[in-house]
């Protein structure tokens, strides 16, 4: 719901804010844990913790391919978008054993961001590319569900109201 997507960001809105991250970014990531039942201020915490993390970077380590050493900062001290810092994890996760897998996710992020991580990273393929879809292409649908609570006498009394303060 709306009011738990709040609580969630109300953790971690200033944070990703601050590193430009894509609210679009923001709303899969939320969605991807809401699905896996990381939900309100546990998502909260668990984006922050990951926030940190990433930033800090961490030494990712699994036997197919040794020791990485993965951060969201580049080189030249840009910052890639959550999206590509998703899913270049999501490669190296994918070639983790289920142990390696939160071993890693505690590294970086933390006894209580770790859930928050696992859920983005685990989700399947399809469910990750069709909720990034839906939430990349869902303009108009404000104006859609404004059309249909207006579709009734209720909603014309509203419209009727609104042109008569419009004309005050």
């Amino acid at each position: 719901s709306v009011a738990i997507m709040g609580e969630t960001f109300s953790g971690s809105a200033a944070i990703a804010g601050a590193l430009g991250y894509s609210i679009e970014d923001m709303a899969v990531a939320v969605g991807l844990m809401a699905n896996a039942g990381v939900k309100g201020s546990v998502a909260g915490t668990a984006l922050k913790n990951t926030f940190n993390g990433l930033l800090n970077g961490a030494t990712l380590t699994a036997d197919a391919f040794g020791e990485v050493e993965f951060s969201a900062i580049n080189a030249d001290g840009t910052i890639d978008s959550f999206s590509d810092t998703l899913n270049e994890l999501r490669g190296y996760f994918e070639q983790m054993t289920d142990a390696e897998r939160v071993q890693n996710a505690m590294l970086i992020s933390g006894q209580r961001g770790y859930n928050g991580l696992l859920a983005m990273i685990n989700s399947t393929e399809e469910d990750y590319q069709s909720l990034t879809d839906k939430i990349n292409d869902c303009s108009g649908a404000a104006q859609k569900m404004a059309d249909t609570k207006l579709d009734n006498l209720q909603g014309d009394v509203t419209l009727l109201n609104s042109a008569t303060d419009g004309l005050k």
